[in-house]
């Protein structure tokens, strides 16, 4: 692309700090998964996150290739990655990376299948919160 991307944000925030007493719990962060990806690679970190059974699964963008027009192309990219998150039955957010938004079909795919591109939660009174950086190329462009 020329320019270099700015990586996805995703910020934790403990709020033990402020006096509020979390209960523990565990996650996982999944990176990136596009470039040269190697087939049964991601599968098999799927397994792992499996084993390891966390109470939540947290990704920091790149799901799919992308960057095709065909709206199709894009659906069936995104129902390969879902039913590989999907197995197992751990609930998951997602970070957009400039793989999975690049152009504004994209985007409204995106936004049709998980509701969002920037958002928050709280889990076990713990703060997470999404920032799409997807289409920012420097750390100055985020609003």
């Amino acid at each position: 692309m020329g320019r270099r991307q700015l990586t996805a944000v995703v910020l934790y925030l403990g709020v033990s700090a402020i006096g509020i007493q979390a209960s523990p719990f565990t996650f996982v962060v999944l990176g990136d998964r596009t470039g040269d990806e190697v087939k049964g690679v991601f599968e098999g970190i799927i397994e792992e996150v499996c084993f390891l059974n966390p109470d939540i699964i947290v990704t920091v963008g790149d799901h799919i290739e992308g960057y095709i027009s065909d709206s199709l192309g894009v659906e069936s990219q995104w129902d390969s990655f879902v039913e590989l998150m999907d197995k197992p039955g751990i609930p998951y957010w997602l970070t957009p990376g400039n793989h999975d938004i690049w152009d504004e079909l994209s985007r409204r795919i995106f936004v049709r299948r998980f509701g969002y591109t920037d958002t928050s939660f709280i889990y076990e009174k713990t703060l997470f919160i999404i920032l799409d950086v997807s289409t920012l190329f420097n750390a100055s462009q985020i609003p």
